[in-house]
């Protein structure tokens, strides 16, 4: 597939699924302490580029159906269920649960297929959940995003997504169900083999993992906005018979492996590499040295500060970039608030400016809102302001935020 940008400032690869190939050298961006893969950074992206993606087949002969998820083994690899099983204290009040517990009335079954597709259907019906891009008159006390929206029902495509994750990952808390929330574009307009996808088709939806078959999406935006892959039933599947797939021995590389150098335990004098007795002395000098130079450059880049009218979608990519340079990247799974949070709990006198920054990020992307005034000028101030406070990543250290061009 062909991309050619136009209006699209971020140099993040756009793909239509799993990227496998691309015509010109990129950056590996690693989104966690174990390197998992989080994106690809496309430096002269803007010029445009060819990708080549994986893309799951779902309606095609052959292809998965529902009979296969729901035969699917419910044994969840161990990586998986670490990462996308967590449920934050307090996201799940007394609304939400009601939420759940209808929808666990409603489904045919306790296996997680069941379940999805209920709560999917449970929240794009109309007559439950009401699709509103505006919603600074929802008077909500709650902490939880998700238990705001299961009191109100009302919101866009965030509040659906984040409530359907959330709810999937409580439905069976002695084995929960991993899912993640994904962040994309919904289909363009199409003539003849091009297809054009614009900023304000920015979408989140959610995928479920069924093990042998890999993550599955679920749109459940209400309003006729969310678009769900159609699923076919399929034959009966007399028992789970998951495909086998391959899993990589430790010497090869994984998407979600980290890939070292081999560095030897101790250098040619028996020593640890870059003590005193190797010349460990020197180099501590020159990072010094280097260290006053980037703190130097960093201080001027902020004081000079971002000029004129800075829309919020180029200060939330500014920031990201800034905490990536210094292995923070955002991971694929994470909202624009979760990620925000991350970076307060890292940084916590830049709480405040990360969630005005966030705040009008989700605004204007995903709720369609225009700001300006005093709203655009608090953006232009606290990106200012974060230019300096997200210098404190640095020293954070042990994460890598890039892996080497390809």
């Amino acid at each position: 597939m062909s991309v050619r940008p136009d209006g699209y400032h971020d140099s993040l690869l756009v793909s239509p699924g799993t990227p496998t190939f691309l015509d010109r050298e990129a950056d590996v961006l690693l989104g966690s302490a174990d390197a998992s893969f989080a994106g690809v950074d496309v430096p002269g992206g803007h010029n445009g580029y060819t990708v080549i993606a994986s893309i799951l087949r779902l309606n095609d002969e052959d292809a998965i159906s529902g009979n296969l998820l729901k035969a699917a083994t419910e044994d969840y690899p161990a990586d998986i269920s670490a990462r996308y099983t967590a449920v934050p204290t307090g996201a799940i009040g007394p609304y939400a649960e009601a939420l759940l517990q209808t929808v666990l009335a409603l489904s045919p079954s306790r296996d997680p297929y069941d379940i999805a597709v209920t709560l999917r259907d449970y929240l794009r019906n109309d007559a439950n959940f009401t699709y509103q891009t505006d919603v600074r008159d929802v008077a909500c006390d709650d902490p939880s995003a998700v238990e705001c929206f299961a009191r109100s029902k009302r919101g866009y495509c965030l509040h659906y997504a984040s409530t359907m994750a959330m709810l999937l990952r409580e439905a069976n808390r002695a084995n929960p169900i991993p899912t993640r929330l994904v962040q994309g574009f919904l289909p363009g307009s199409r003539s003849g083999t091009v297809e054009t996808v614009r900023n304000r088709q920015a979408h989140a939806w959610v995928e479920a993992y069924f093990p042998g078959y890999g993550w599955i999406p679920f749109d459940p935006t209400g309003g006729g906005v969310g678009s769900q892959p159609v699923i076919e039933a399929g034959p009966p599947i007399a028992s789970a018979a998951p495909p086998q797939l391959h899993t990589p021995s430790p010497d090869q590389p994984a998407p979600t492996r980290r890939i070292d150098r081999n560095v030897p335990a101790e250098g040619p004098g028996g020593t640890p590499p870059g003590s005193p007795g190797d010349g460990g002395a020197p180099l501590i000098v020159l990072t010094l040295i280097l260290g006053a130079v980037v703190l130097g450059a960093a201080f001027a880049a902020w004081a000079r500060g971002p000029r004129g009218e800075l829309s919020p979608d180029a200060a939330w990519q500014a920031m990201a970039r800034w905490a990536s340079r210094f292995g923070f990247s955002p991971r694929p799974t994470q909202t624009v608030y979760e990620y925000a949070a991350t970076l307060g709990e890292l940084v916590p006198g830049a709480r405040d400016d990360l969630g005005v920054v966030a705040t009008a990020k989700v605004e204007t992307t995903y709720a369609g809102m225009h700001l300006g005034g005093e709203r655009l000028e608090a953006v232009r101030l606290a990106t200012g302001r974060l230019r300096l406070s997200l210098l404190r990543l640095m020293f954070r250290g042990g994460r890598r935020g890039r892996r080497p061009r390809s």
